[in-house]
């Protein structure tokens, strides 16, 4: 006895066949993706060879890296030709003035296809660590991981030695905060060289006897090379750098692309604070105390920026961290932050936290160091041509994010431009007052030619007595 399959059932069966059935034809097959990294830190490239039933019309590379909030895509150069069997590339620009991907991040990315029947299909996620060519080896934990090559393997364990103690000390003990993004990834570069081919704009001309030790260059990279560097430990050019990464994780708002950022002496000077110890700074500070040479308050966030005030800053911006936090204690400091941290203003923080604002900081920090004043100006704060910050770690730019440099062996900068002429002064304000002059006469004769309009436009009417009228020349 034959039975009739329901028709339901018939349908639910004819719609699973021909479903199965298109989602086969629509499916490409992604046979071989990799990453050449030979252009490193210039350039990335990107490939995919795949295969589909229909042919392939669009095929785009998706990214994000770690430690940003944003992701990419990246397409190839040319439009490609349609085909079942390609192969396609993209190469990603990683250091350019409009995009900087940093030696070391964590690049996330996969491949989305589109086949001419309007069917598209991804690759499952890949991770990549975007390194320089050569054999990489590395060690860590958690927190840290070190990037090394050659036999280095125990200078690399150095660092994470170094990592924990700094955790343990700034993120837990003064800064009760926690890293962003972990792991926190440190290359080690074996020449200065590499380090500045891996930094943001490539390398610059300077002083060669100025080393350029090592920079934080995102919420979870640092680069590095193993040298001493104004300090007599080795390694605390990387607790520097890491402690950077901690202050930003302290005080910086989670909103992207806050407007808000830590005053650069409150930055440094709490880098510094995470070292093992301060370096031949403190002495150049002591001694300017000493001299009543300390720079202005209200200078301290310029003076920086100059080679023959680098150690001074540093030193004297390790002191006013060191003054706050012996103070009132590293609690307190904590709080600091976390009040920059909801968005206000550190001056605002500050007198919040410690009662006093900066003027009033001045008053007392002034008096713990013994010294009766600081000085009446600091020097210019134009970086000389060829120059470059010395000795202890310097700010830099770079893009959108800030880094820090620790570098060593001064640069001397003995050229002033304080004055200016006064001939050259008077000559400014006499052009000044020409050109408004000029501009008064030009408003006035466009008034009188207004006039002129509205009075032929009326014809021979006589004026209101409200009107005042030119008279005809």
């Amino acid at each position: 006895m034959r039975r009739a399959l329901p028709l339901g059932a018939f349908l639910a069966i004819l719609f699973a066949i021909l479903g199965t059935g298109t989602s086969a034809r629509a499916a490409a097959t992604f046979e071989n993706i990799t990453v050449d990294n030979s252009q490193a830190p210039k350039q990335l490239t990107f490939k995919v060879t795949l295969s589909a039933p229909a042919d392939v019309t669009e095929a785009t590379l998706r990214f994000r890296v770690a430690g940003r909030a944003s992701s990419g895509i990246g397409q190839p150069a040319d439009p490609i030709t349609p085909a079942r069997n390609l192969t396609v590339s993209v190469v990603m620009q990683t250091n350019t003035a409009g995009n900087y991907i940093p030696v070391g991040s964590d690049i996330t990315y996969y491949w989305r296809v589109q086949t001419a029947d309007g069917q598209t299909t991804e690759s499952p996620d890949a991770k990549f660590t975007y390194l320089p060519t050569g054999a990489w080896r590395s060690v860590g934990d958690e927190n840290v991981i070190v990037y090394f090559q050659g036999d280095r393997e125990a200078i690399a364990r150095s660092y994470v030695s170094a990592a924990t103690e700094t955790l343990d000390k700034m993120a837990t003990g003064v800064l009760a905060t926690a890293l962003r993004q972990k792991p926190v990834k440190a290359i080690l570069f074996s020449a200065e060289r590499d380090l500045e081919l891996a930094r943001a704009g490539g390398p610059t001309t300077h002083d060669q006897s100025v080393t350029n030790c090592g920079t934080k260059v995102s919420v979870d990279v640092i680069h590095l090379i193993h040298v001493q560097c104004g300090s007599p430990d080795i390694t605390d050019t990387f607790r520097h750098e890491l402690t950077h990464i901690l202050t930003q994780a302290a005080g910086s708002p989670d909103l992207e692309g806050a407007l808000y950022k830590a005053p650069s002496w409150l930055d440094e000077g709490t880098a510094m604070y995470g070292q093992t110890g301060p370096g031949q700074q403190l002495a150049t500070a002591q001694a300017a105390a000493r001299a009543n040479r300390l720079i202005p308050f209200s200078q301290i966030n310029l003076a920086n920026d100059r080679a023959n005030t680098t150690e001074l800053f540093y030193g004297q911006s390790y002191l006013m961290v060191k003054f706050l936090i012996d103070r009132a204690g590293p609690p307190k400091f904590a709080e600091f932050f976390a009040t920059m941290k909801k968005g206000i203003a550190y001056e605002t923080a500050m007198k919040t936290v410690y009662g006093f604002d900066m003027a009033g900081f001045e008053k007392e920090f002034l008096a713990s160091v013994g010294a009766a004043g600081p000085a009446a100006t600091v020097a210019p704060t134009t970086r000389a041509s060829g120059s470059q910050p010395t000795a202890a770690p310097t700010t830099r730019g770079s893009g959108a994010q800030p880094t820090a440099v620790p570098t060593r062996a001064p640069a001397q900068d003995t050229s002033d431009d304080n004055s200016i002429d006064g001939m050259a002064i008077g000559i400014f304000g006499a052009a000044i007052l020409f050109g408004l002059l000029g501009v008064m006469a030009f408003l006035i004769s466009m008034v009188l030619q207004n006039n002129r309009k509205r009075a032929a436009a009326a014809g021979s009417a006589p004026p209101s007595p409200g009107d005042h009228r030119p008279l005809d020349d």
